[in-house]
Parts: C-alpha cells; sequence; structure tokens
C-alpha cells in the first residue's frame, strides 16, 4: 500500500494538531507548517501528495499559498479550510487555482476522511503512467 505525505498548514498549531489527530489512523504520513512560506520549503524536499491549507493565515492566505503550489507542483491535490461564512468571495479564486475541495470549520472528521480520500484518488488518476 502506497503511504501518501499530507501536508497540513494552518497557523494556529492547535488547529494543525486537531487535523493531524483527525487523520492519524488512516495511515498517512502527515506533516505540518505554520505558514506558508513553511509549507513551499517542505514542499521542495517532502514531495507531498496532497496540501490541507487554512485560508486565512497571516502573510499568505491559503488561496496564494495553494496558487503557489499549483505552479510549481501541479499533480498535488490542493484543499482549502476555512471559517469563512461568506464563500462566495473565494469561489472564483478556488476554481482558478485547481482547489480540488473546499473544507468548512470546524469540520466533520468523516467528511475530512472522505474528501482526503478522494483527494488521494484523484491524484493517483492524475499521475498514473507518469514516470514517478
Amino acid at each position: 500500500m502506497k503511504r501518501y505525505k499530507i501536508l497540513i498548514v494552518d497557523n494556529d498549531k492547535s488547529v494543525a494538531n486537531a487535523l493531524k489527530r483527525s487523520l492519524w489512523q488512516e495511515g498517512y504520513r502527515i506533516l505540518t507548517a505554520n505558514s506558508g512560506t513553511e509549507a513551499l520549503s517542505k514542499m521542495e524536499t517532502l514531495n507531498c501528495q496532497l496540501v490541507l491549507a487554512d485560508q486565512k493565515m497571516p502573510n499568505m492566505t491559503g488561496i496564494e499559498l495553494l496558487s503557489q503550489i499549483k505552479e510549481k507542483y501541479p499533480d498535488t491535490i490542493k484543499i482549502l479550510i476555512t471559517a469563512q461564512v461568506d464563500l462566495d468571495d473565494i469561489a472564483k479564486d478556488i476554481e482558478k487555482n485547481g482547489i480540488f475541495e473546499l473544507i468548512t470549520k470546524p469540520w466533520d472528521p468523516e467528511e475530512l476522511k472522505n474528501v482526503i480520500r478522494k483527494g488521494l484518488e484523484r491524484y493517483d488518476q492524475i499521475t498514473m503512467g507518469k514516470s514517478p
């Protein structure tokens, strides 16, 4: 079985840890970053298959981060998590940046697991036949 690497990006360490706890039994290698800059640095060396990023972070929003990841790592699955209630404001950005799914806070752990699983299935479809 393939061991997927998931990068969770949230400036609130307690939220990042809660997301990590929601997924720990799934067998993924889960990494965390506390900023967009740290996430980009980790992506350079870790080759994560999926990035789950919070929208509201200082210095770089989740959409800004995921936009950069789209440019540098187009096969990586991008998921945005947000507590924002007015999602119309970010809907165009989600589509433009190839964001796979939007999860709202507070998240349902089972929904989160299902979205991650579907995202990784999509990753496998995208990369099937490509050289490693």
